[in-house]
């Protein structure tokens, strides 16, 4: 499915018009701000949101959580949080496979996504250096939940298949 046409069709199953311009839609989710982005070189769909500005001091304790929860994805969902090179704002960015989507799988990524910058939008923000120093930040807790489907890589078909599995997510 095109990216234009996937906006189209979660905007319908959303009741809203997604605009998209230049390969972009911006979506405002509970206050928050939701870039997708149309990856033409990857045939992919990358979502992006602001967590917050760091706080100005006692930044390792918050980046060690941060680069744990990287680790194999434990504390993102699929997701990578990193810094912004241009104003050092703390973000969340997911890519995600055009072919693997439709609005529902979308709607369900994008939902996941949601939960997972919430719940770090919350950690930054009840962030407090000498509070952590006594205690080691703690990531958002992994939650399990079935997967329903994953991509296959093109060397496998490039396809879209189904399995059961657990994986852990954090919401």
């Amino acid at each position: 499915m095109a990216f234009d046409d996937l906006m189209n069709a979660a905007g319908r199953k959303l009741g809203v018009e997604l605009v998209t311009h230049d390969g972009m839609t911006q979506l405002t989710i509970d206050d928050m701000e939701v870039s997708v982005l149309e990856i033409v070189a990857l045939d992919a769909v990358a979502l992006s949101g602001v967590i917050g500005e760091p706080p100005p001091q006692g930044l390792a304790p918050l980046y060690r959580a941060m680069l744990e929860a990287n680790f194999n994805f434990a504390g993102t969902a699929g997701a990578t949080l990193s810094v912004s090179p241009e104003d050092g704002a703390l973000t969340l960015a997911r890519l995600v496979p055009l072919a693997c989507l439709d609005a529902d799988a979308f709607l369900s990524i994008l939902e996941g996504f949601v939960n997972v910058l919430e719940a770090w939008r919350k950690i930054v923000a009840d962030y407090r250096p000498d509070a952590q120093a006594k205690r080691r930040l703690r990531r958002p807790p992994a939650r399990r939940r079935s997967v329903t489907g994953f991509c296959l890589s093109e060397a496998e078909g490039g396809a879209c298949a189904a399995r059961r599995g657990r994986i852990a997510v954090t919401e």
